[in-house]
């Protein structure tokens, strides 16, 4: 399975354009880009989206793992 690894700071920048923005701005972006008011429960939710849609964003950049040798 391919996988991308991002900071926080690229996950920001992908969601609100700026690195700098704090939790409950990217919240609020990414509630945003899907369309809906806000997330349910705690605020590991919105993170979790949040890494997702910035991984979606820079997909192209994703890495192949390296294979297990016995």
């Amino acid at each position: 399975v391919p996988y991308i690894e991002l900071t926080p700071l690229e996950v920001k920048k992908a969601i609100t354009g700026a690195g700098n923005s704090d939790k409950r701005t990217v919240s609020i972006f990414a509630a945003k880009i899907l369309g809906v008011d806000r997330f349910p429960g705690p605020g590991d939710v919105s993170d979790a989206v949040a890494i997702a849609l910035a991984g979606a964003r820079f997909g192209d950049r994703a890495q192949k793992p390296i294979p297990n040798k016995p």
